[in-house]
């Protein structure tokens, strides 16, 4: 089998590629279609393509069983910033990416839990889409590209990704607010209890492996684990950066109501067996054993 990732030099594609490479050996094909190179990855699984050139992209995905399409501008700040190139980039960058997996037997998308918005109460599948950023508005238009392609599909909606990766993106929430910590020694949350999810990156890798592994199985999936608040979410930070002697403060600000819900997952444990293993604390000392350049001057170990 021949497996294209788009985006395979990302932030997941990365850690994507590593997993699939592990458990597959020789067996299959991986290969990461990016406009980028790496030298951390063998030249014959590499394909240089820019996604909006629809002439290269065909090229890149002709023979392949399986897309995994992880390409896109993310994060709705990096959205915001040049909402015309990621408008480019994630809606018709994904449309030429479906058309040329025209000949692929599957196709799995990542998406977004963005793209329910601010709602309140339990979100699952079912729940009504009403994204409020740019970014949720074009990862749902993403999605309605894919559910019309004619190809047999997964879509995946991860809740906020965190964890280190093979790098460490300024884009994920979680980062934000250890950058924070570690550059102001203050962390801000809008309010003691508006609720988020989230997922570490490794355990979204394990679940995009587990279908990749299931050609039988289709149709959309919340992916996530730990609901928390922000200011939970900022304790568990300062407890663990306490650890290596830094003293940090959260500062609660007001920026209207706070948003609560649960984000529920409970159709991709059903299905596939799905089960997060990497719990918020664990993964932060991840973060913070990793941490490098002048920011490792602020941690004194202990």
């Amino acid at each position: 089998m021949r497996i294209a990732i788009t985006g395979g030099l990302g932030y997941i594609g990365k850690v994507l590629y590593g997993q699939l490479r592990s458990c597959y050996g020789s067996e299959h094909t991986v290969l990461t279609v990016d406009e980028r190179s790496s030298p951390s990855i063998p030249r014959r699984d590499q394909m240089t393509v820019d996604i909006l050139d629809p002439d290269q992209i065909r090229r890149a995905l002709k023979g392949v069983d399986l897309v995994i399409h992880l390409a896109a501008i993310p994060y709705v700040s990096s959205v915001n910033y040049d909402l015309e190139r990621s408008e480019y980039i994630n809606i018709e960058g994904t449309r030429n990416v479906v058309e040329a997996a025209k000949g692929a037997e599957r196709l799995i998308f990542l998406s977004t839990s963005g793209i329910y918005g601010l709602q309140m109460g339990r979100l699952d599948e079912k729940s009504p889409v009403a994204p409020i950023s740019e970014y949720g508005k074009q990862k749902l238009e993403g999605e309605r590209i894919i559910l019309s392609s004619g190809i047999h599909n997964v879509i995946l909606r991860p809740s906020n990704l965190y964890g280190l990766g093979l790098d460490l993106p300024p884009g994920p929430l979680i980062h934000q607010m250890f950058r924070s910590a570690l550059d102001r020694k203050t962390i801000e949350v809008s309010s003691t209890s508006a609720m988020r999810n989230f997922l570490h990156v490794s355990d979204c890798v394990k679940g995009i492996s587990l279908i990749c592994s299931r050609a039988d199985v289709s149709g959309i999936f919340n992916i996530g684990h730990e609901n928390l608040s922000l200011y939970n979410a900022a304790r568990i930070i300062i407890e663990c950066l306490q650890k290596r002697g830094m003293n940090i403060q959260i500062e609660v600000v007001d920026n209207g109501p706070p948003v609560m819900f649960d984000y529920v997952y409970d159709k991709i444990y059903r299905e596939l067996g799905f089960e997060p293993m990497i719990c918020l604390k664990d993964g932060l000392m991840e973060m913070i054993d990793h941490v490098k350049g002048p920011m490792q001057n602020d941690l004194k170990g202990g």
